[in-house]
C-alpha cells in the first residue's frame, strides 16, 4: 500500500477513535458533537489532495441556507482583505445524526437546495456517506456512498472496538471523500462570465490533436466574432462539456 493510502486509512481510525471518546463522555448533543471529529477527517484527508483542501465550519448562508461545513481550495485563501461571501469550490457538507437516513437526507429539500447552489453535496450521518454532484445531463446524482454499519446500533458496537471496521471499510471510506478533490478548471470567457469546475480531463480533452473545448471558445472570442457570445452558443459550450464527459464516463 502506498504511504499516501497508509496516512489516508490512519486517518480514518482516528476518526473512529474521536466519534467513540466523544460518545462516551456522556455528554454529547447529537449531530453537532461530531463536527470535531468530522472536521478533522475532511482537514487530514484534504491535506492529501491536489489541489488541497480544507473545511469551514458553520457556513454562512449563500442563498441556500446553512450547510454544516464548506469545503474550500486551497488556492481560494485570499491574502489581506477576504473576498465575502466566496463559495466554496469542492461543494459543502450536510452532517445529520447517527440515528438519521442519510440516504432520505440526500434525497430530501434541504440537500436539493444545497446542490442548486453548490453542485456539490456530502452527506453523511457520521456512518454512511453520499455524495451528491452532477451527471452528464446536468442533473443530480448520487455520484459516491459508502456504509460502515449496518444502523446506528451496529455502528454503536463498533466504535466500541474500531478493530471491528475491516481494513477493506477502512480503506473503501477514504476513496469517498478524495472525490472532493478531483482537478477543476474555472473556465473564463471574460471578466465576468465563466464556467466553473470543469472537471481537468473534460476540459484537456483532445481529438485529432486539439484541445475540444479550447478550441470550440477561440473561435467565438469577441475579436473573431465582433460580437459577444449569444446565449444559445454558450449553452451549446456547456452541452459539449457534458458530452465529452458522458464519453470519458463510458470509455474509463
Amino acid at each position: 500500500m502506498a504511504a499516501t493510502d497508509q496516512k489516508l486509512t490512519s486517518t480514518v481510525e482516528t476518526y473512529f477513535t474521536d466519534l467513540q471518546r466523544v460518545r462516551a463522555s456522556g455528554g454529547a448533543t447529537g449531530e453537532r458533537s461530531s463536527y470535531g471529529p468530522l472536521a478533522n477527517l475532511l482537514n487530514a484527508v484534504g491535506t492529501a489532495l491536489k489541489p488541497e483542501v480544507f473545511c469551514v465550519q458553520e457556513l454562512a448562508d449563500q442563498g441556500a441556507g446553512h450547510p454544516d461545513f464548506g469545503l474550500y481550495a486551497a488556492k481560494q485563501v485570499q491574502r489581506g482583505q477576504p473576498r465575502e461571501g466566496q463559495t466554496p469550490e469542492r461543494g459543502v457538507v450536510e452532517v445529520k445524526a447517527a440515528d438519521d437516513d442519510a440516504w432520505l437526507t440526500a434525497a430530501g429539500d434541504q440537500v436539493s437546495r444545497y446542490w442548486g447552489r453548490y453542485r456539490l453535496v456530502l452527506v453523511t450521518n457520521t456512518r454512511d456517506f453520499v455524495l451528491v454532484g452532477e451527471d452528464a445531463a446536468g442533473r443530480a446524482a448520487k455520484l459516491e456512498t459508502f456504509r460502515l454499519a449496518d444502523g446506528a446500533d451496529d455502528f454503536r458496537r463498533k466504535l466500541e472496538k474500531p478493530r471491528a471496521f475491516t481494513p477493506d471499510e477502512r480503506t473503501a471510506l477514504s476513496t469517498v471523500l478524495p472525490a472532493f478533490g478531483k482537478a477543476t478548471f474555472d473556465i473564463h470567457l471574460n471578466d465576468r462570465a465563466f464556467w466553473r469546475n470543469v472537471p481537468a480531463h473534460v476540459w484537456l480533452y483532445k481529438l485529432g490533436g486539439y484541445q475540444v473545448l479550447k478550441k470550440r471558445l477561440s473561435y467565438r472570442e469577441r475579436g473573431i466574432l465582433d460580437r459577444p457570445l449569444r446565449p444559445e452558443e454558450v449553452r451549446r459550450f456547456t452541452d459539449t462539456a457534458r458530452r465529452i464527459a458522458a464519453i470519458l464516463l463510458k470509455t474509463s
